[in-house]
């Protein structure tokens, strides 16, 4: 099965941050796709442009949180996407759409076909 590689081009801008990170998982899935395989990550590369103008509500800046744990007990850590989002705003994306793919050895690749264009 030959698999030619393929880039999308998304403008982020105006555009709120949930469902842009649901349309570029469903393209990093392949769903997209007529030869659509759960095992397969397709070669499918997004370049998302002006993602420094997405829209992110101020309610779920200040309310919504990244938690992680350090593997120690009581070893929880959490951070707001306020503080995400003042690192930049392709790690609040990364961080959003880390949680819309599947839990698997998947899910590294995919997130690996993400490039972010900055103009």
């Amino acid at each position: 099965m030959a698999t030619e590689q393929s880039t999308i081009t998304i403008d982020a801008t105006d555009r709120p941050i949930g469902r842009l990170a649901s349309e570029v998982a469903s393209y990093l899935r392949g769903k997209r796709n007529a030869s659509f395989a759960p095992h397969l990550a397709p070669a499918v590369h997004v370049v998302i442009q002006h993602i420094d103008r997405v829209k992110v509500d101020e309610k779920k800046l200040n309310q919504n949180r990244k938690w992680r744990n350090t593997g120690y007990p009581g070893g929880m850590r959490s951070r707001t996407w306020q503080e995400l989002y003042a690192d930049g705003p392709d790690k609040l994306f990364m961080a959003v759409i880390h949680n819309m793919l599947p839990n698997n050895k998947l899910r590294p690749a995919m997130l690996r076909h993400i490039t972010f264009e900055k103009n």
